[in-house]
């Protein structure tokens, strides 16, 4: 039971003060030249085998 409360009173002091996240830097920007990201294929229709004469 006294095991309880402590691992109850850690986690709560825990979730209370919350580590902050570091600042992204100007390397996390994202480069002004960069190539657009290419769009997917569109998916081909599947053929419905189950219920085919």
């Amino acid at each position: 039971m006294k095991f309880n409360i402590i691992v109850l009173a850690l986690t709560t002091a825990v979730l209370a003060n919350p580590i902050p996240a570091p600042d992204a830097g100007p390397a996390a920007a994202p480069e002004p030249n960069a190539d657009p990201v290419p769009a997917p294929e569109p998916a081909r229709p599947r053929l419905n085998t189950y219920f085919t004469a």
